[in-house]
């Protein structure tokens, strides 16, 4: 009588492996789930006065003669819609000494430093010690130090950074090149300087004036 094992175990090996990759399918639709993507080819999804330029699924910022600074809010690269809870993702890059910013829970897109919450992104790489103005910083509190990143995430400038903002609550929690920065950050146990923490807001990125690449920018309500 012919031996028939050899085919029963290939074959359960076969369902096994067919069975996780139906897993591994739906658990990446499932946490695909929810997510837009802010830029595919055009400004459609955001709101801006500034020059900011597509190409893809990478926005570049290329300021025009003589914009300087970082007052002309309406240049701002504002998400459409509101968010309370949400995640946002995304890669950035800077040119030598670049600065910008992540703002979060604006209310009022005419004055985001008073009525919003800004994660900053700078390029300091090399710089001997941080705080609250370098990259991963939270610029809001009475008590600057509040805000100070709590561990390194920098790069050397040119390259491409990743960045995970997940705001729950009143919980605050960053990722920046896979370096937690901050966990669950309580914004509310801390003296704000300027309005109140909104409920919701807007979430947008900052023109400073100087050149800054952000791609693959992904948003989910939570």
């Amino acid at each position: 009588m012919q031996n028939v094992k050899p085919k029963i175990i290939i074959m359960k090996h076969t369902l096994t492996a067919l069975t996780l990759l139906a897993f591994t399918s739906l658990t990446a639709l499932a946490n695909d789930h929810g997510w837009t993507t802010v830029i595919d080819g055009d400004l459609s999804q955001v709101i801006t006065e500034g020059n900011w330029i597509v190409e893809g699924k990478t926005v570049i910022m290329e300021p025009r003669p003589g914009e300087k600074g970082w007052q002309r809010y309406g240049s701002y690269l504002w998400l459409k819609g509101d968010y309370q809870d949400f995640i946002c993702q995304f890669e950035f890059k800077f040119a030598q000494r670049g600065n910008t910013g992540f703002y979060f829970r604006v209310a009022d897109v005419k004055d985001p430093v008073v009525t919003g919450l800004e994660v900053q992104l700078t390029q300091c790489h090399g710089k001997a010690n941080i705080g609250w103005h370098d990259l991963g910083g939270i610029i809001k509190f009475k008590e600057r130090e509040v805000g100070d990143p709590q561990a390194r995430a920098t790069k050397e400038p040119g390259e491409w950074n990743t960045a995970r903002v997940t705001m729950q609550g009143n919980h605050l929690t960053v990722i920046i090149n896979d370096v937690l920065v901050h966990d669950r950050l309580d914004l509310s146990a801390h003296e704000i300087d300027g309005a109140p923490l909104a409920p919701k807001g807007k979430l947008g990125f900052q023109d400073h004036g100087m050149p800054f690449w952000l791609r693959n920018i992904r948003v989910k309500h939570l």
